[in-house]
Formats: C-alpha cells, sequence, structure tokens
C-alpha cells in the first residue's frame, strides 16, 4: 500500500469517526434537553404574606331545613341547602337568608328525565349559576339563579351526559363548553401516562361518546385524583388547585399550562395498587378543598392534612388562603373549626361556610367569620 492511500483511508476514516460522534452529540442533545416551554414554575410558602391571622367563627341559627348535608350562601340574601336524604323530594332547598322562609327548590329525585340520583354542587361567580352534577347518572345541568327564583320547581334545565371520567368540580367557559378534571390524570403521569389533566367538553353538540375511555386509561385511579377549578372573569385563566398535592396548575382557555405553583407545604401522597388496576392510598395528604371566587380574588379552603387515616381531616381546624388571579399568595386565615363550604360577601368583610363536627353525629353548622 502507498503511502497516499495509507494517508487516503486514514483521513476517511478519522471523518467518519468526527460525523458518527457529532451524529451521535446531535441524538443525545436531542434526546437529553427538555422541550421548551413558556409555563413558569414558582414555589411558595407562608412567608411574605399581606396578611396572615386567626377567626373565630360564629355560629348562625339556621336549623329549619331538614337533615342538611352542605350550605351555599349566595348573594349575600339566599341559603342553598343541600341534603342528601332519601326522604326528601328535592336534593336542593333555596331559602331567605334574613329571614329563613323557603324561597323553591329544584334538582328533584328520580330516574326520569330532569330527575338525579346524585348531587354535587358548585358556585359558579362571575355567572351566578350553579353546576349540578349527578355522578351517578353522570350528567351536569347549569341553574342560572334568576331562573331559579322566578320559576322555581317548574325550571328545569337541559341535563347533559358528560363522559364517565369527569371529576367532580367544572367550570363555564362559556355557552357551548365547559371545563373538568379528567379523574385518570395524575401529577407525574404516574400512572396513565399522557393524560391531560383538564379536558374540555362541547354541551352543544353532546360529544360524551367521543371522549370515552381509550388505551390509556389503563389505571383506575378516581379515589386519589382531583382539582377544585376557579376561570377568571375574563374566561382566559383557569387554575386547578390539586386536592392531594401543594400544587396549583394555571391553564388558558386553550388549556395549554400557563404556571404551576407548589406550596405552601411539602409532602406527598403515598399510593398502592390493588387488583392490578385499582390505586388507593397508603399515606393521603388532604390539601385544596373548595374554593370560591370573584373578579378580585380566589379564595380557597385548604387543609393541610397528611395521615393514614382520612376520618381526621374531620376533627382538624383547617385555613382559607387567597390568591390573586395572578398566582399572588397575599392572605392566610387561620379557623377554629372545620370548613367544607365556602362563601364571600360582595366587599370581603364576611366569609359563610358549612361546618362539621368531625363525628357527623350532629348536622352540620352554617357559619360566619368577620374579616373586617
Amino acid at each position: 500500500m502507498s503511502f497516499v492511500q495509507f494517508i487516503s483511508k486514514g483521513f476517511l476514516a478519522a471523518m467518519f469517526v468526527i460525523v458518527a460522534a457529532q451524529v451521535l452529540i446531535l441524538s443525545c442533545k436531542q434526546f437529553s434537553e427538555k422541550p421548551k416551554s413558556d409555563e413558569l414554575f414558582v414555589n411558595f410558602d407562608f412567608s411574605n404574606l399581606r396578611k396572615d391571622t386567626f377567626l373565630i367563627g360564629e355560629q348562625l341559627d339556621f336549623t329549619k331545613p331538614l337533615n342538611p348535608s352542605a350550605f351555599f350562601v349566595i348573594n349575600d340574601s339566599l341559603v342553598l341547602v343541600q341534603s342528601w336524604s332519601n326522604n326528601l323530594p328535592f336534593f336542593v332547598e333555596v331559602y331567605n337568608f334574613r329571614t329563613g322562609a323557603l324561597i323553591t327548590s329544584f334538582g328533584k329525585r328520580g330516574k326520569g328525565p330532569n330527575e338525579y340520583l346524585g348531587c354535587m354542587l358548585q358556585y359558579q361567580t362571575h355567572q351566578n349559576t350553579f353546576t349540578l352534577i349527578d355522578p351517578i347518572k353522570k350528567t351536569v345541568s347549569i341553574y342560572y339563579i334568576d331562573s331559579v327564583l322566578l320559576y322555581g320547581e317548574n325550571y328545569k334545565p337541559k341535563q347533559i351526559k358528560v363522559p364517565n371520567f369527569i371529576g367532580n368540580d367544572v367550570v363555564i367557559l362559556n355557552e357551548q363548553y365547559i371545563i373538568f378534571h379528567n379523574s385518570y390524570y395524575m401529577h407525574n403521569n404516574i400512572f396513565n401516562p399522557g393524560v391531560e389533566m383538564l379536558m374540555k367538553f362541547d354541551v352543544l353538540n353532546d360529544d360524551a361518546r367521543s371522549l370515552e375511555e381509550d388505551s390509556r386509561f389503563k389505571y383506575f385511579t378516581w379515589n386519589v385524583s382531583s382539582s377544585k377549578l376557579a376561570i377568571s372573569p375574563k374566561g382566559d385563566r383557569i387554575f386547578a388547585f390539586c386536592q392531594y398535592y401543594n400544587l396549583i396548575r394555571v391553564f388558558d382557555n386553550k388549556l395549554h399550562p400557563i404556571a404551576t405553583y407548589s406550596g405552601p407545604n411539602i409532602f406527598k401522597p403515598e399510593y398502592s395498587v390493588e387488583e392490578n388496576r385499582m390505586v388507593k392510598f397508603t399515606n393521603t395528604s388532604e390539601t385544596y378543598l373548595r374554593c370560591f371566587y370573584n373578579d378580585k380574588h380566589i379564595f380557597i379552603i385548604y387543609d393541610g392534612y397528611f395521615s393514614k387515616d382520612r376520618r381526621l381531616r374531620e376533627l382538624l381546624p383547617n385555613e382559607i388562603h387567597q390568591f390573586t388571579w395572578d398566582g399572588q399568595f397575599i392572605a392566610r386565615y387561620r379557623l377554629d373549626s372545620h370548613l367544607r363550604t365556602i362563601y364571600v360577601s360582595e366587599c370581603e368583610s364576611v366569609i359563610y361556610g358549612t361546618t362539621y363536627d368531625g363525628s357527623f353525629s350532629k348536622y352540620p353548622g352554617l357559619v360566619k367569620f368577620n374579616l373586617k
């Protein structure tokens, strides 16, 4: 072999090594770099709050309703009393907050059209409406408060058939869409990877069939996956407060993630899988429980609870955390009792809610906390 041939082969071999190395580097770079995202990640705690105070509740004498399970104060003038008793014909009774007089009822029990087998109420502040979720029939109905007062028991809004995996909270985006938490979603995609946290449902075209369970839904996570939702006055931001994590996620109206806020505490639930598909808690955390929101702020009940025994949470006082619509954690209200529902007066001077004694041996009470 000549010297020139030797040099040529050596040069080609070197070039091959260099090219191969570059390809390898590019491929490693391609798979090792995280995809670019505009999502903001923020850790927060109890420091730098504008207000951190302890509130003592005042029990209100509102005992006329039979067997109540929850109270919802509306517009400082109405009390909606939800009942789970099978002895009453309606799930919800509406009372005058000042006089205690019964005004009307809605949510008739039964298996027929415009009737309900179950009832979960969520107040939509900006639209002055209620969504009534029937977790058994898998329907959502939108009740306008003015129409409830005008037509009473004769007001029967459409029952919208929704997918089986809809969560226990929805928000109204506009006349066409509602947004709900997907019960098969879990943080960090521990189970059911690729499943989105929030989903949009077309109420006009009734597309429940197009959202039926697919191959990604391999584990039943309904008992360990939930979030409470709040939608901004302009409908451009949806806050999802994770019920079992110290985590808040913010999306735009196309459900693209904008920001993730982690806090104020640090603890994570622990899981076990039974029968190869059912995901359950071994140690559970209860964090964000239920929210109320207006044009300025979001008020969220915070449990801050971590234990193997979920029954203990009813015995522990919880807190209310206040946020702005741009994600600032501005106030912490520590309570002397355990609150399960929340309404904040128009001038943000009073918080109303439902309290339990922990043992469920007594009916829940209607309580108010003065903020000013």
